[in-house]
């Protein structure tokens, strides 16, 4: 008489030695379902294996552990499956079904010697979890569709979504990986991704499709020696429309067999890893640039092929055969000898605020430590997420007339975007109009030198000429009001631009201004006064067109973008002693579009 429970393994042992089969326990109830039935899967096991199953709505629950010693479910036909466990088909695929299943998962299925998940025609899968299979990740044949939704992630050592018949559909916003091709799809495909279709192969595309629509926002990449889309023979026509990241050995290729007509639609990164961004082969092909990146040359293959311009970002696309209809819809676009050069009229506009800027600081620089006799010097730094700027000025003031020199120089964003230096000489004189009022001047004329940045790759000389008058007011209570105004005007020369296929810029010439109130209250503490003030600044920069050429082919467009910048300013001087005194200035700044940015300076006699 056995006197303590039986143990599992003392099952098995006795079943053993009565040469009895070990049976795995079935999870899922019924255990042996008629067609339309409603099945619950739950626990360890086995599950349903029933390749004549039609009509069922099978669940398996979260936590439930289903391991087939093939598939781990298998039905025939219009099958509704649901997945919140872990599925693993050991000699086979993880979920296999015939036509019209659809296949929703959230939890983990495996195919550990075939698909994941294998449908017929007409199936359905939706992913929120994890495909794995050792073949494809997702088989399915005719009218195929597949959803893998941003947690959704499809791996496989050969094809990640094998779709390849016609009229299949494929939308991602997960990640689909494989070490064959990441997509394969046939005719007439439309394929949207949101998320990233990755290609890990040595030899393999990130998709492979006869013919159909994609539209990328996200990433498709081949990290091989293939290429992200890659089109087989066909003689459909094709749309990509991406704003997104497409990277291969060739970006996007076509079988030379291929007669179809591409049209690709860039707004977005397109990189052909090997210089070869794109090849559209034969048929009426169309490029449509508007804005984006294309890193590499591009083919357009035989037939009439058009190339539009809608909207640029600054660059060069070498083309290796021309176009044989050009259509430029922004007017800083040349094409000339198979190289597009496109220029943004924003860039340019960029820079001549720049100049404004420059000249505001030198304008102010002008006339520091002003109301005295000797020699002064004065410096500063501002600086932001936008613009930083420097200044030093130094001079000698003879009574009421002076001269002064001042270099300054400033960067926009810094790391190859324009950056200005300039150098001027100049007189100022002041006057005092009542014991409470001062008037102070000064012009000046000097030297520039403005680097566009590495897009464009120029540095154009120039010349500068300015004038500037501030207005002091000090009150008997120690209120200090200050207006000051000033112009600079800069002419700049023509230069060849070497990132831009050597197009030429026009030289041109810019008018910059500004204007500046100030409201502060003077309070002494001890041996030294603290001067609490707000500031508001005006600045602004007005250019003339800008010419460029390249070879027989010239352009002529007005800068974009902003042409002025306002700042609210907040701050303190503190001057130091009392006969030769210095004079230290912190301060805040709020430009009209939010952005802060601060400034240190100061001034002294000796």
């Amino acid at each position: 008489m056995l006197n303590r429970p039986l143990t599992s393994i003392s099952v098995i042992a006795i079943c053993a030695a009565f040469g009895a089969p070990v049976v795995a326990q079935q999870t899922c109830t019924p255990a042996a379902p008629s067609d339309g039935d409603v099945i619950a899967c739950a626990g360890t096991g086995i599950g349903i294996v029933d390749d004549g199953l039609d009509d069922a709505t099978l669940t398996v629950q979260t936590g439930a552990v289903i391991t087939g010693a093939d598939q781990a479910f298998e039905f025939d036909d219009d099958n509704n499956f649901t997945n919140f466990g872990t599925l693993t088909g050991q000699n086979d695929h993880g979920v296999q079904g015939d036509n019209g299943n659809t296949v929703i998962n959230h939890g983990t299925i495996t195919g550990l010697d075939g698909d994941g998940v294998n449908i017929d025609n007409d199936g359905v899968v939706e992913n929120y979890g994890t495909i794995r299979g050792t073949d494809d990740g997702v088989q399915l044949e005719d009218n195929a569709t597949v959803i893998n939704h941003a947690t959704g992630e499809i791996y496989a050592d050969d094809e990640g979504v094998n779709i390849n018949t016609d009229d299949a559909t494929l939308t991602n916003a997960g990640l689909i990986e494989a070490g064959d091709d990441a997509v394969n799809a046939a005719r007439n495909a439309t394929i949207t991704n949101s998320g990233i279709i990755r290609s890990i192969g040595g030899d393999q595309d990130g998709i492979d499709l006869d013919s159909g629509t994609i539209v990328n926002s996200g990433t498709i990449l081949a990290v091989g020696t293939q290429d992200a889309i890659d089109f087989d023979p066909s003689s459909d026509a094709s749309t990509i429309t991406n704003s997104g990241l497409i990277e291969g050995n060739i970006g996007i290729n076509t079988d030379p067999a291929d007669t179809g007509a591409q049209t690709v639609f860039n707004s977005g990164t397109i990189t052909g890893r090997g210089g070869l961004a794109l090849d559209l082969g034969a048929g009426d092909d169309s490029l449509e640039i508007a804005g984006g990146t294309i890193n590499g040359a591009v083919e357009l293959g035989a037939g009439t092929d058009s190339l539009i311009v809608s909207e640029v970002n600054t660059g060069v696309v070498q083309f290796l055969s021309d176009p044989e209809i050009l259509d430029f819809r922004i007017d800083s676009v040349l094409y000339d000898g198979g190289a597009l050069v496109m220029l943004d009229p924003a860039l340019i506009g960029q820079v001549d605020l720049l100049s404004a800027e420059l000249g505001y600081s030198m304008g102010m620089s002008a006339l520091s430590a002003s109301g005295g006799t000797g020699s002064w010097l004065a410096n500063g730094v501002s600086g932001g997420s936008d613009l930083k700027t420097g200044q030093i000025a130094g001079g000698h003031d003879f009574g009421s007339v002076g001269v002064f020199a001042v270099y300054s120089g400033g960067d926009v964003d810094g790391g190859g975007q324009p950056f200005q230096r300039q150098l001027a000489v100049g007189l100022r004189s002041g006057y005092d109009l009542s014991e409470s009022t001062r008037l102070d001047m000064a012009a000046y004329l000097g030297m520039t030198r403005l680097d566009m940045g590495t897009m464009i790759g120029a540095e154009a000389d120039g010349q500068l000429v300015g004038l500037t008058a501030r207005l002091k007011h000090h009150g008997e209570t120690g209120l200090r009001l200050t207006a000051q105004a000033g112009v600079t005007a800069y002419r700049f020369s023509s230069v060849g631009a070497a990132a831009l296929a050597g197009a030429t810029i026009g030289s041109r010439n810019i008018v910059t201004g500004f204007v500046d109130l100030e409201l502060g209250q003077r309070i002494q503490m001890g041996a030294t006064t603290v001067t609490p003030y707000v500031g508001l600044t005006g600045i602004a920069a007005s250019g003339g067109d800008v010419t460029m050429t390249l070879g027989a082919a010239s352009a002529s467009f007005a800068p974009s973008g902003k042409s002025s910048v306002g700042y609210l300013r907040v701050g303190a001087d503190f001057e130091f002693g009392s006969s030769n005194p210095w004079v230290l200035r912190t301060e805040l700044r709020l430009d009209d579009s939010g952005a802060a940015s601060a400034s240190v300076g100061g001034a002294l006699r000796f």
